[in-house]
Parts: C-alpha cells; structure tokens; sequence
C-alpha cells in the first residue's frame, strides 16, 4: 500500500470537459454519453471554475419532467433549451492542485463526494480527482 503523502494531486487528477453555463443539458448529457462519463465541469470565459453538473443531475430533471409533464417531446425541447446554469452546483467544492492528496482524501469523505475539481492558483478548472482513482492510487 502507498504511502498517502507520497501521492500528489497533480500525479493523480484526470482532464475533465468542460462547458459554460449557457450549454444546454441535452448537449452535456450527449457529451457524457459519448465520452462514458459522469461529470462536466462549468467553467467561464477565463476557464474558472464556476460550476459542476453530474450525470445524476440531468437524470434528475429528467425524471421530474416525466413526472410532471405531457411527454416525451416536451422532455426533449425543455432539455435543448435549459441551460447548465439552472441545474448545475454553482457552491462547488474543489482541491488546489499542489494540496495534500491527504487533504483531497478528507474532503472527499467529509462531503461524500464522487468528484472533486481540480484547480490552479488563478480557479482555473484543471481536471477532476476521482473518489475511485484515489483509492486505486493507494493501494
């Protein structure tokens, strides 16, 4: 088993895609199911991190417009035209790059998160640190 203090973030981070808070959710879930992914992050002009969506997210909208709408048509046109910014964590909880991985490791406990921004000194959104690739990076 590694030694956590011997892993670094930056080692350890995956890129991660990236959008702006204008695009709509049928083009984020696209772009996730097309690249087999769970999370894109939201970035603005200057790539700083100002958001994140997960895969759940969308499916969530999904579901509630089923449940309380006329159809699938319906669905498909409220998806193509809500923007990211409507459903997307805006309060996002991300790791500097050269942080600790010990630190990455306790937020992502502490929050129970699946996947954690990865960040630079200016916010700008480098990649995503998986809960999993930690671990795999542990042991």
């Amino acid at each position: 088993m590694s030694n956590i203090d011997q892993i670094t973030i930056s080692d350890s981070y995956s890129p991660a895609h990236q959008t702006t808070d204008q695009t709509t959710l049928d083009v984020i879930y696209d772009t996730m199911k097309n690249h087999l992914i769970n999370h894109v992050l939201v970035v603005d002009q200057e790539g700083k991190l100002t958001g994140i969506i997960s895969k759940e997210d969308i499916l969530l909208k999904m579901m509630y417009l089923s449940q309380h709408s006329s159809g699938a048509s319906y669905n498909e046109k409220v998806l193509s035209t809500t923007p990211a910014q409507e459903i997307m964590t805006s309060d996002v909880i991300s790791i500097h790059v050269d942080s600790p991985m010990s630190t990455a490791v306790e937020t992502i406990c502490k929050y129970n998160l699946q996947a954690l921004p990865v960040v630079d000194d200016g916010e700008k959104a480098l990649g995503i640190l998986y809960g999993n690739g930690v671990l795999k990076k542990m042991i």
